[in-house]
């Protein structure tokens, strides 16, 4: 009775070891299976990721880029401010200067000291420009040299006298700056 208690403890056995063996290779299947599926929830997991750093990326790109434009913009809204700031200063100093030489002029008694004050308002309303004043001689057929400002080398090659036909102001009727040209 030991011997048959015996075998059928090993046929039992046997079994639950078969039983075991079939269940080791069922989990096994399952943990192959999740693995793989394990796997591809990485990758989709990796892909997504990519994704989301390549897009937050993109929006700061983006960001830096619009942040750079609005600053680029806003630099040159503020020079174009300045700019009309200082060209408004100018001006309003230009027209101090004018109303200036105008009441200086009242109250000089010549002709001479009158050519005088004109220079001198004129060399601070145009100070980067060399210029001059030619008046009608007596007999109004030569234009003589009366006033000049400026730069001296620039004064010196300034004509004494010409006509009046040679003038392209008188001709035109209207303002004409003279510019030398290039060497």
């Amino acid at each position: 009775a030991h011997r048959a208690m015996a075998q059928d403890d090993l046929v039992t056995l046997a079994r639950g070891k078969q039983i075991m063996d079939e269940i080791r290779k069922v989990v096994g299947k399952i943990l192959a299976q999740r693995r793989i599926q394990i796997a591809e929830l990485s990758q989709d997991l990796d892909i997504r990721n990519m994704l989301a750093f390549g897009l937050v990326t993109a929006a700061g790109i983006i960001a830096i880029v619009l942040s750079v434009d609005h600053l680029v913009a806003f630099n040159r809204q503020l020079r174009r401010r300045e700019t009309s700031e200082a060209a408004l200063q100018m001006r309003s100093r230009e027209i101090e200067l004018s109303a200036d030489m105008t009441n200086a002029l009242q109250t000089v008694p010549t002709r001479e000291e009158s050519l005088l004050v004109i220079a001198d308002y004129s060399s601070q309303i145009v100070t980067d420009l060399t210029g001059a004043l030619y008046t009608y001689n007596n007999s109004r057929d030569q234009l003589v040299l009366s006033a000049s400002w400026g730069n001296p080398a620039l004064k010196a090659e300034l004509a004494e006298s010409f006509a009046a036909d040679q003038c392209w102001a008188l001709r035109r009727g209207t303002p004409y700056l003279a510019i030398p040209a290039a060497p």
